[in-house]
């Protein structure tokens, strides 16, 4: 169990470790109930909109493939980073440039700033927010 700071009487206590299998249960549970939900429902609103999608669950990643045409014009992969406390998601993000045949890929953190948040923080609605503003920011068809 992980000494909560915030709680006055543990002040000056320092927290266990997690363990690797804890943060691996940790992930899958991530991907399984924010991933995977906030891409099904994206999944929807891009093929109405035309496009054919695919979602794809690993133990510890998910993508969400975004296709027009045969050609793949957008994808969005969560994977892990290690900091010195904790496991944080980071999308790696691939887009069709504009009239091209060429493909970028680059890494962001789905949250700006310190990494001094939890993985419990981070909600449906904030990443669907980060996977439209990208889309919106990269595709264009």
């Amino acid at each position: 169990m992980n000494v909560n700071l915030r709680n006055p009487m543990n002040k000056g206590k320092v927290p266990r470790a997690k363990t690797m299998q804890e943060e691996i249960l940790e992930l899958e549970e991530f991907i399984r109930d924010i991933a995977i939900p906030t891409f099904e429902m994206l999944q929807t609103k891009y093929e109405e909109e035309g496009f054919t999608t695919k979602v794809r669950q690993y133990e510890t990643s998910a993508s969400l493939n975004v296709v027009l045409n045969g050609s793949n014009v957008f994808v969005y992969r969560i994977q892990w980073r290690r900091f010195p406390t904790r496991m944080l998601p980071y999308a790696d993000i691939q887009y069709k440039m504009r009239n091209s045949l060429r493909f970028l890929t680059y890494e962001q953190m789905i949250r700006k700033g310190k990494p001094d948040y939890t993985l419990y923080d981070i909600s449906q609605d904030e990443l669907r927010n980060h996977i439209e503003d990208n889309f919106t920011k990269r595709v264009h068809v």
